[in-house]
């Protein structure tokens, strides 16, 4: 009987040490776009907790911020699209890639005044301008690539300027700063919203 009991006094304790102790922690870091509002969801629902996780959200103005938090070990794991961490990837950081998603594109915007210079399939319309974006983003690198591959030197033809974030190069193609800018969801349905 004694055992009994002694067994049952031991189960306690482990059960409390084990509740006491918590859930292990998870540091996600994340760029605002409409796909991460899940995490947010998965949340507030207690979806993490029943995976047994204790998930911390950290939101980062471009993919190459959060690399470099996930690099110095300040996050465990993050979702900053593809070419940032090809990008880290080449050049020596350990990187693994475990998932991904797309959705909503990216999209050119121009003040109204400039589109009738600017929209279309002409990327030689853009020589001798200045492009607005978030460096490392995926219309960084797919915009790039097409310029190349339409016959334009964009690093001697373009000016490409680079900016912490999207909402950062809307404003920038608001105030003339930048003939146009690079922009993902969700910023770019706003610029149609807020210019005309």
């Amino acid at each position: 009987m004694k055992r009994i009991v002694l067994f049952t006094l031991l189960l306690a304790m482990c059960a409390g040490n084990a509740i006491g102790a918590g859930l292990p922690k998870l540091r996600v870091g994340y760029i605002p776009e409409p796909a991460h509002g899940l995490y947010f969801v998965a949340k507030e629902k207690g979806y993490f907790k029943e995976e047994g996780v204790d998930v911390e959200l950290f939101q980062f103005g471009s993919a190459a911020e959060g690399l470099a938090a996930l690099k110095a070990e300040k996050l465990d794991v993050g979702t900053f699209g593809t070419t940032a961490p090809i990008l880290f990837i080449s050049k020596g950081s350990e990187f693994t890639f475990i998932g991904g998603m797309m959705i909503g594109g990216q999209a050119i915007i121009t003040r109204p005044e400039r589109l009738a210079e600017l929209s279309g399939k002409n990327l030689k319309a853009y020589k001798g301008k200045k492009i607005g974006l978030v460096k490392l983003s995926t219309g960084d690198v797919i915009f790039k690539g097409a310029l190349k591959k339409a016959g334009i030197d964009y690093k001697k033809d373009i000016t490409f300027v680079e900016l912490g974030t999207v909402a950062s190069v809307v404003e920038a193609v608001k105030k003339g700063a930048v003939d146009a800018g690079l922009v993902y969801p969700p910023i770019f349905p706003w610029p149609r919203r807020t210019t005309g």
